[in-house]
Parts: C-alpha cells; structure tokens; sequence
C-alpha cells in the first residue's frame, strides 16, 4: 500500500524504488571491483620528460628570488616544444604554453635568447581565484589552439603569486581555489600545469604559502644556488608517481642579442648544463650548523624511522623534536636561556636547508 505512487504526497519517492535504485548502484560499483592478484603493471608510463613530469599533472617549480626560475622553466618549454632531450633524460615532444604574468621586455628578452623557439606565449593578466572564469577561458582557448597543434603537453604559469591576486597565499581556502583552478586546466587539457613559485621566508619551509598547494601537486623541483657560486641545482624534491631526488646542475650563460640606441650591448641568458664533475659539492658547515649536522646523524642512529609517503625519502628520519633532543646530548645549547636555544637552533636548520644537507616535511627532517 505504501509503495503505490497513488497514496503518497508529491516529490515522494516509493520506498521499493528506493531500494531498486541501490541495488542498481551497488551493483555498478561492484562490476568495478578487481583481484589485486590480477592486477598487471603498467610498464609503459606517460611521460613527458622521462623522471621528471608527467601530462595530466600539478607541479611547482619554486626557489628564492633572483636564481633563475624563469630561465629554467624556459628551458624546460623550449626542450619541450622540439623534442630535444633535457637534463640528460628522454623527452616526447608536444605543443607548449607559457603563461607569464610578470617580466614585460625582460621576459620577451628570455625568449629571444632560445634558439628557434616553437611554444606558445600568452602575456595577459589573469587570476586563478575562480575557475569559473579565467581558468574556465583559458581552458577553452588552449581547446581550441590544439585542434590545430595537437594536445598540448606542458602549460607554464609564471608565478603563482600573480595567478593568485588578490587572493592570500597563506590562506587554505584562497590557495584551494588556487589547486582548483590549476586542476580544471589540467583535466580540460591533459597537459601538465607548471606553477612558478618562490621560496618562503624561511628555506627550511619550502615553497611559500599554504601547505596544501605540496599536498596537491604531482611534482615539485626546486631550484638552489649556493652564494657565489656559479652552478644551480635544479632538484626534483617530491614525485607522486615517480622517484624523487633527481638533480640537473647548470648555469646561465649570458647572449648578445644586439645593442640598444646608445650602442650598448642588450643582453639575457640562456641555460647551460653543467659538465660532469662540475655539480656542485655539498656544502660544508661550521660552529652550530656543524654541531646540528652531527646530532642530527646521532637522532637518526639512535631513533630513525622509514615512513611512508610520497614525501618522505626511502631511508630513515627523525621528528625534529628527537633531533633537538640530541642537539642538547651534543652541547649545542649550553648556557643558553630556552629562548635563545630555541633560535639557535632554528637558525641552525636553516642553514642546513639552505646549503641542501638536510631536508624537511610537515616536520620530519633527515639528511642528504
């Protein structure tokens, strides 16, 4: 009685229909179950260039100011774009666009300096805080563009802090809208969404702002110069489907590309490997860096564990609680007030990010 449609109030439904309609989509879901035992690899990877990024991907390339990012990212469209092997590794060519939101003639400068260059460049404001706009536009642009071109592999967005204006880095809900976005583009597109991005205050925290932009990536590289140093190191610092750690060192070359009005020579640079045996040794340490550095190898000694997750290294770590623990066992704090200890040490830390001897994430350390 209470099943027939005619006896119940408007916008009911029956309850057998209900449970049909259940039955129907639990057994859906279990037309997709499968035997892990049945489960065969998938040898064959996507990828674009090879240990690197992979189509269909979030990543971050992020480094201090003034170290050449954009050079780099360059590069990495340029190589791209031909088909060219980049840092050693294979590469499946496909169409590229880079985004730059920032650099006016100098950026046109970069790009004049590649030799025969066959990306994409789009030079126009845009804000990623609503994917119903910007993002949504482009997405139908880039669309478009590839009926002609062929899918587009790469899509460079130089920076992050443009993209996000005037929205707050540091805000979890702002830099959601900003993964958001990123995502539409990358699902409407296939291509692999490069984001340029600067390190925050402190090295040892990484890229700057929220920490859900790491937790949504595929891929981060971060890029290091030592001061005075001539070689950079780009370093692939997390890889959700592939091995992290992989390094390419380099330098930038300077290029004449002709002179201005008074006679002067205009000039920009372009990327050059670094020859082997040229990648830069680890940096050595003195006074507190040097005494952290060595409680550090006695906290992994003493309480090392292996995690899991894409974001820890295959090898042991310490929570920087046990470190600090064992930084007191090695003196380092002797004397001090907690305060000052608790700076000290902190300062310490960060020298050993800086100079790429130690490593960190959401609070686990270990050493390179």
């Amino acid at each position: 009685m209470m099943d027939d449609p005619r006896h119940l109030p408007p916008n009911v439904t029956p309850f057998g229909a209900v449970k049909r309609k259940r039955a129907r989509q639990s057994e859906e879901l279990r037309r997709l179950f499968r035997f892990a035992g049945d489960i065969e690899p998938v040898n064959d990877v996507p990828y674009l260039i090879k240990g690197w990024l992979a189509p269909r991907s979030l990543a971050v390339l992020y480094g201090p100011a003034n170290v050449g990012k954009t050079f780099l990212a360059l590069d990495i469209a340029h190589a791209l774009a031909q088909g060219r092997s980049w840092a050693g590794c294979r590469v499946r060519p496909a169409p590229v666009l880079y985004i730059t939101l920032e650099g006016g003639a100098g950026f046109e400068r970069r790009v004049s300096a590649l030799e025969g260059p066959r990306f994409w460049v789009l030079s126009a404001p845009m804000c990623f805080m609503d994917a119903r706009r910007d993002p949504t536009w482009l997405s139908e642009a880039v669309e478009e563009l590839a009926q002609e071109e062929g899918d587009f592999g790469l899509i460079v967005i130089d920076t992050l802090a443009r993209a996000m204006v005037p929205g707050d880095e540091n805000s979890s809900q702002d830099m959601g809208r900003l993964v958001a976005s990123a995502e539409l583009l990358k699902e409407r597109t296939g291509a692999c969404v490069l984001l340029i991005h600067h390190t925050g205050k402190s090295a040892a925290q990484g890229a700057r702002g929220h920490s859900s932009l790491r937790a949504a990536i595929d891929t981060e590289i971060e890029v290091t110069k030592e001061d005075g140093a001539e070689i950079i190191e780009a370093k692939a610092t997390k890889q959700r489907d592939m091995v992290a750690g992989r390094t390419f060192h380099y330098r930038l070359r300077e290029v004449v590309l002709g002179e201005d009005r008074d006679g002067d020579p205009v000039t920009s640079c372009i990327v050059e490997r670094a020859a082997e045996g040229e990648e830069s040794r680890q940096a050595k340490v003195k006074g507190k860096a040097e005494i952290a550095l060595q409680a550090l190898h006695t906290a992994i000694e003493r309480h090392g564990v292996v995690r899991n997750g894409p974001d820890y290294p295959e090898r042991k770590t310490v929570t920087k609680e046990e470190w600090r623990a064992c930084a007191d066992l090695h003196g380092l704090f002797e004397g001090m007030s907690d305060d000052t200890a608790k700076r000290t040490f902190n300062r310490a830390l960060a020298e050993l990010n800086h100079k790429a001897i130690a490593r960190s994430f959401n609070g686990i350390w270990w050493p390179v």
